[in-house]
C-alpha cells in the first residue's frame, strides 16, 4: 500500500470513529489538517427543526477562535445559503482565506458542511481528495443522526425513570452489570441488601443471592422469546431495617435487528420503599390550583409525613393544618388524605425534579 493510500484509509477510519468521539470528528479533522496542510478544519451541523436554522459548530483543535468565528460566520452565509450541491468547492473567505469543501442534505431538515481552510489556494489533488471523502462523510453523518436520536431517547427514558426513585440495573447472563441508571447505583453503593462484587449484581444474603443468579440467567435466556412474563418478584431483606428493598428480574431489552443478541441481558428493577418520592410543591399547587402553602402541606403528606410532622415541619399549628386540608379536598374532590396521596404521586408532580 503506498503512503497515499494508506493516509486515505487512515481519513476514512477516522470518519466513522467520529460518529462516537467527543468532541465529533476532531481526529478526523486533524488528521486532514496535517495531509492537506490546512490551518483548520470544521464541520457545521444545521438543522431546521425550529423553524430557524441552528448549527453545531465543530472545529479542528488548532482553529483559533477568532478563524473559528470568520469560517463559521463565511460558511452559515455561503455555503448553506447555495443548495447543497454534495460537490467539492473551492472557496474564498474573508482575510484571503481559500476554503475547500462541500455540504450535503442528511434527511429533510438536516444539513451539514465539511470544510478545510488555509492561506495557501487548494489544487486540483488536494480537490480530487475531498471528493473521495464524501461518499464516506454522508454515511457517517447519517448514522450520527440515529445514534443521537437513541441516545436521546435513553436519556429521555433514564431521566424519567430517576425522577420516580426507581434503581434499573441491566445484567449480563452472569449478573456482571452493563449499565445503571442513577437511583440504581446509589442503591448498589449503599450496599445494604444488593451490592456489587467484582463487577457482578448480587446480594449479602447467600439464598437472595442464589434466587438473584437464577432468576437474572433464566431472564437472559428468555430474552428473545416473544412474549415475556411479568418478571420475576424478590425481597430482598436488609440488616436493621424491617422494609426490605422490593426487586423485579425482565428479560433484557429485544435482540433487534438481530435474531439473537450479542450478549444477552436482564433487566433488575429496584425499589427502596424507604426512599421518599420527589415532589414539587410549585408544581403541585399548578396542577390543583392550592395555594403555596397549601402545596407545601399536600407535598410533605405525599412524601409520607402524617398530618401532625406536616405541622410540625411547617411550625403551624394541627388545627391550622387540618383546616388546609380541608380546602385541598375542597379543591382536588378528594375525600380522603390517602386518596390525595394516590392523586399526587399518579400526576407528573413526580416528575418535575
Amino acid at each position: 500500500m503506498t503512503e497515499k493510500a494508506d493516509q486515505a484509509e487512515q481519513l476514512v477510519d477516522a470518519i466513522y470513529d467520529g460518529v462516537v468521539e467527543t468532541p465529533g470528528w476532531r481526529s478526523f479533522m486533524d488528521r486532514c489538517c496535517t495531509l492537506f496542510h490546512a490551518d483548520a478544519g470544521s464541520i457545521l451541523i444545521e438543522s431546521n427543526s425550529l423553524g430557524y436554522p441552528e448549527r453545531l459548530r465543530l472545529f479542528s483543535s488548532n482553529a483559533a477562535p477568532a478563524l473559528a468565528d470568520r469560517i463559521d460566520a463565511f460558511s452559515s452565509e455561503t455555503i448553506f445559503g447555495a443548495a447543497h450541491s454534495e460537490a467539492a468547492m473551492l472557496l474564498t473567505a474573508p482575510g484571503n482565506i481559500s476554503g475547500l469543501g462541500f455540504s450535503a442534505a442528511i434527511e429533510p431538515g438536516i444539513a451539514f458542511a465539511f470544510g478545510l481552510w488555509r492561506a495557501p489556494a487548494f489544487d486540483d489533488g488536494d480537490t480530487a481528495r475531498c471528493v473521495a471523502l464524501i461518499p464516506h462523510l454522508k454515511r457517517a453523518m447519517r448514522i450520527f443522526v440515529q445514534y443521537a436520536q437513541a441516545f436521546r431517547e435513553r436519556s429521555v427514558y433514564q431521566t424519567v425513570i430517576d425522577r420516580i426513585g426507581v434503581g434499573v440495573a441491566l445484567v449480563d447472563a452472569k449478573s456482571t452489570i452493563m449499565a445503571t441508571n442513577t437511583i440504581g447505583k446509589e442503591i448498589l453503593a449503599a450496599g445494604d441488601g444488593l451490592k456489587v462484587a467484582r463487577g457482578r449484581l448480587t446480594a449479602a444474603s447467600t439464598n437472595v443471592a442464589h434466587a438473584l443468579e437464577n432468576y437474572v440467567r433464566a431472564a437472559a435466556e428468555a430474552q428473545t422469546q416473544p412474549a415475556h412474563e411479568h418478571g420475576q418478584p424478590l425481597a430482598v431483606e436488609r440488616d436493621g431495617n424491617p422494609s426490605p428493598l422490593t426487586v423485579i428480574v425482565h428479560p433484557g431489552p429485544p435482540a433487534r435487528p438481530m435474531n439473537t443478541p450479542l450478549r444477552r441481558s436482564a433487566i433488575v428493577v429496584m425499589r427502596d420503599p424507604d426512599r421518599r418520592a420527589s415532589v414539587s410543591a410549585h408544581v403541585v399547587g399548578q396542577l390543583f390550583g392550592l395555594t403555596p402553602a397549601e402545596a407545601t402541606l399536600a407535598t410533605l403528606l405525599a412524601q409520607g409525613a402524617d398530618l401532625d410532622e406536616a405541622a410540625a415541619e411547617l411550625g403551624i399549628r394541627r388545627n391550622t393544618a387540618r383546616s388546609q386540608l380541608q380546602s385541598i379536598f375542597m379543591k382536588t374532590n378528594a375525600k380522603r388524605q390517602s386518596e390525595l396521596v394516590r392523586m399526587i404521586l399518579s400526576s407528573v408532580a413526580t416528575l418535575s425534579h
